[in-house]
């Protein structure tokens, strides 16, 4: 069954609020940096080998702003499949001009909102890691709804999930994180895990938090079912098992 809300005009969201490129800004992007791709039709959801050409597993870094994190990633994984996803145009421009520059052909930029993005554009089952690293907290109570973490959109990335698949959340807010451990906590599919020191590389946020000695806060849940990582086949996941 069709989902309605993804049968809106790609151009426009609620309040102006852009979902993913108009056509103006599809045209002139036909000409951006090669890692960048455009936003399937509505109703279409995007087939993972066909996008990177590859069959390997696809991490999504959702907010990827510049692309530090989604960059540093892709060079300690090059068996991955890295989808960076932000709402700027301008920083998602700035991503997908770094990855070309690197030569890092196993990323992918999109320009989108998120929640549209996950609940429209991905196909169920069909991801290996998720990462949400310091979306804007939205402090003030008026705005809460603006917040990305919300329990829809919490059932959404559960759905995105392939069974040991993993969501990861970072943030500087103590609130917006206790807020996040209850939204993830009511998944029975999902199961916290603790994250292991160095695993990550930092993101830009990251890396300035820490430099000015303010707290931040992590939280890594598995969905349920499947394997974990080092237990891919090689042929698939593209990954060394030592």
């Amino acid at each position: 069954m069709e989902d309605k809300s993804c049968s809106v005009q790609l151009q426009g969201g609620s309040r102006g609020r852009e979902i993913a490129p108009s056509a103006g800004l599809h045209k002139s992007l036909e000409s951006w940096p090669s890692p960048w791709i455009l936003a399937p039709s509505t109703g279409q959801r995007l087939d993972w080998e066909v996008v990177f050409g590859r069959k390997a597993p696809v991490v999504l870094d959702l907010g990827a702003g510049e692309g530090s994190f989604s960059l540093a990633y892709s060079v300690r994984h090059p068996g991955k499949n890295i989808m960076a996803v932000e709402r700027k145009a301008e920083r998602a421009r700035k991503a997908a001009s770094r990855a070309q520059r690197l030569g890092l052909d196993h990323v992918k930029v999109l320009h989108c909102d998120i929640g549209y993005f996950l609940r429209c554009f991905v196909p169920p089952s069909s991801i290996w890691e998720i990462h949400l690293l310091f979306p804007d907290p939205w402090p003030k109570r008026r705005h809460a709804k603006r917040r990305l973490i919300t329990p829809a959109f919490v059932s959404d990335v559960v759905l995105a999930l392939l069974p040991g698949g993993f969501v990861r959340f970072v943030t500087d807010q103590a609130f917006y994180f206790e807020q996040a451990v209850e939204h993830f906590g009511r998944q029975k599919e999902l199961q916290p895990e603790k994250e292991e020191v160095g695993s990550f590389p930092p993101s830009k946020f990251e890396t300035i938090f820490l430099a000015q000695g303010l707290p931040v806060y992590r939280a890594i849940w598995r969905k349920i079912g499947g394997v974990l990582e080092q237990e891919l086949p090689c042929a698939l996941s593209g990954i060394s098992v030592r």
